[in-house]
């Protein structure tokens, strides 16, 4: 018995420089798949080579890089920004590949001037690589490494250099997905990680967006992330847990990895209220014309407020959405649709640079509240709170790091099968290596995965590896 415990004990525990080893493997071997044995040794080579600018705090400038979701729809009205000098003569000083490879915002560079040739044209083509690695502790069944990766590539059209279009843009997305879903490991239900889905390869967006009316109109048509137009928090950005990104009571809510072909129109009457609502049919891989019979009907209106001072801006919305759709109740029963609400608020309650409203580095806090039916849906309300923060160390100033907390209350019908709630504790810092590079190691904590007794409770510590290229 004794000896049982201590083999038990052993195989449980993960050691820093075992977990360390298990990362750089599987960077190498998804590198391998991407780009076969001589991307591998580059890949090596790369990290070998900027891993300890880690401690340097070199001042690098701040991106969207770490940010894995949509691109989320604008909820103020804003004036379209005038071009600069760096714009009008075709790039600036990290576009145009004078800077050291290590400072670029891209890993590949400038494509020998192309890049910001089409990008004076209003095309831009980005691409990045995110990879996670993550080991579920104290759960029998889960003590090995779960590794998955998404390739991302993007192209962004912009009109009105070439067609002479004010306030247009094209928009198309690739996903390429491959590895395991972490949530069948550690059997949680709200999915602890925005990555995990199963593998799979599709164009995930590709929408055209209309300001009309200076701004006071936009029309957004095609397959679209709903979670870029709805029940979003920008200062949730930088977590990883899915229920952050939006709630799970949302049921069907079509986003990540199910995107849908909608329509969408939002109105900007004034500077501080907008609202909005979106239709949304199938997927394009699976367009039946049942559902474009029975849509997914959503709409949101919200306050917002640029704040003053040292207090940032605002934002404080709610929403209601109606899938048309027959579902099954948990008894066995059919029910016509159904339909839900959902609140988000979140204030930037410090900022770092007084009266910049383009200085992003301060510390926000945010709150977001949902119901849905119980009777269809297995989450019958949630709650989410957290604070997030960005460039608190003057010696790394594009860093961030936050906490979040949320709880899924399971529905109480009997059939449903859950004996608890699930509830989910998150904490992160993200670390910028280099403009391209991002780590983010993440620690989250799960109560009564998946509303059972069985485990009690979960540890998964995660890291995140982001290459823009």
């Amino acid at each position: 018995m004794k000896r049982g415990f201590s083999s038990r004990r052993r195989r449980g525990r993960m050691g820093f420089e075992a977990f360390v080893r298990m990362v750089i493997g599987g960077i190498a071997t998804h590198a391998r798949l991407l780009f076969g044995n001589t991307g591998r040794r580059l890949m090596i080579l790369m990290f070998s080579l900027v891993t300890p600018s880690v401690w340097a705090g070199e001042d690098f400038a701040t991106n969207d890089l770490a940010y894995l979701g949509p691109r989320p729809g604008p909820r103020t009205l804003t004036p379209r920004p005038a071009a600069t000098p760096a714009a009008e003569s075709g790039g600036n000083e990290s576009v145009s590949g004078s800077l050291p490879w290590w400072e670029r915002p891209q890993l590949i560079g400038n494509w020998w001037h192309w890049r910001s040739a089409l990008e004076t044209n209003g095309l831009a083509v980005t691409g990045r690589y995110l990879m996670d690695t993550s080991v579920v502790l104290d759960h029998d069944s889960a003590r090995r490494g779960i590794q998955r990766g998404l390739l991302d590539t993007e192209l962004t059209f912009d009109p009105e250099p070439l067609l002479g279009i004010h306030g247009g843009t094209f928009f198309a997305q690739y996903y390429y997905r491959f590895g395991p879903n972490g949530s069948d490991v550690a059997c949680d239900l709200q999915g602890f990680d925005n990555l995990d889905a199963g593998p799979f390869n599709q164009v995930e967006e590709i929408w055209y967006e209309q300001k009309l009316l200076h701004g006071h109109l936009r029309l957004k048509a095609g397959q679209v992330d709903a979670n870029a137009e709805f029940d979003n928090l920008t200062s949730a950005a930088g977590f990883i847990h899915s229920s952050a990104g939006f709630s799970p009571a949302l049921l069907n809510f079509p986003t990540y990895p199910n995107p849908a072909l909608s329509a969408n129109l939002f109105a900007y009457p004034t500077e501080w209220f907008y609202c909005g609502a979106g239709v949304y049919a199938d997927n394009l891989r699976r367009l039946s014309a049942e559902r474009l019979k029975h849509p997914y009907l959503i709409g949101e209106a919200g306050l917002t407020h640029l704040g003053t001072g040292h207090f940032g801006p605002g934002r404080v919305a709610a929403g209601v959405w109606k899938d048309t759709e027959e579902l099954s109740r948990f008894d066995g029963s059919l029910q016509a649709g159904t339909a839900g609400v959902y609140l988000v608020a979140e204030q930037q309650v410090w900022k770092r640079l007084s009266g910049a409203p383009e200085d992003k580095r301060g510390v926000s806090l945010f709150v977001q509240y949902a119901r849905a039916n119980p009777s269809v849906s297995p989450v019958a309300d949630h709650l989410g709170v957290g604070v997030s923060a960005t460039g608190l160390l003057s010696a790394r100033e594009n860093d961030a790091m936050g906490i979040y907390w949320s709880r899924a209350g399971l529905s109480h019908a009997l059939e449903a099968n859950f004996t608890h709630d699930e509830a989910s504790l998150e904490a992160f810092y993200q670390c910028q290596i280099t403009p391209f590079l991002i780590l983010k190691p993440d620690l989250q904590w799960i109560k009564h995965p998946r509303g059972q007794c069985s485990p009690d409770a979960a540890w998964v510590v995660t890291l995140r590896v982001i290459l823009n290229f």
